[in-house]
């Protein structure tokens, strides 16, 4: 497919939602939340990191922290949603799935372009584990409406 490139000055389309949504824990799904969560281009989710001699990274070749299996990392996501005024965070474990749903309390909202409601956010998200379902729940904000 031949479309616009994702960066994150833009929103998702419902195609490139829907494919990361249905991503596995792992590296390509860490680079799209360091992308779209924390605006970060400069990364490569399945390649290794290319260092010069002094041990630094070359340019566009940081490797994300591993935000989909790790809870610190996982945690990060958290911190970084509350800071996107996303502050209502609700992490429920039912059977052997997490549900995860980022909310903003506010509105209207001039941040997130609400003109009416009060609570508004993109519905839950869904993981086998809580680290992917926060990974999916990051995501969903950041998609096309």
């Amino acid at each position: 497919e031949g479309g616009e490139a994702m960066t994150p000055e833009r929103l998702l389309t419902e195609t490139e939602l829907i494919r990361l949504l249905a991503l596995p824990a792992g590296r390509e799904l860490d680079a799209a939340v360091e992308l779209h969560v924390f605006g970060n281009a400069n990364v490569n989710g399945d390649r290794e990191i290319c260092r010069d001699f002094n041990g630094n990274p070359f340019p566009g070749t940081e490797v994300p922290p591993r935000f989909s299996t790790e809870f610190s990392a996982a945690g990060d996501v958290l911190q970084a949603m509350a800071d996107r005024g996303y502050e209502s965070q609700r992490l429920i474990r039912r059977g052997s799935d997490w549900v995860v749903e980022f909310t903003c309390p506010y509105g209207p909202c001039e941040r997130h372009g609400t003109k009416d409601c009060s609570y508004h956010g993109a519905g839950p998200a869904y993981g086998n584990t809580l680290q992917l379902a926060v990974c999916y729940a990051a995501l969903r904000p950041m998609g096309y409406g």
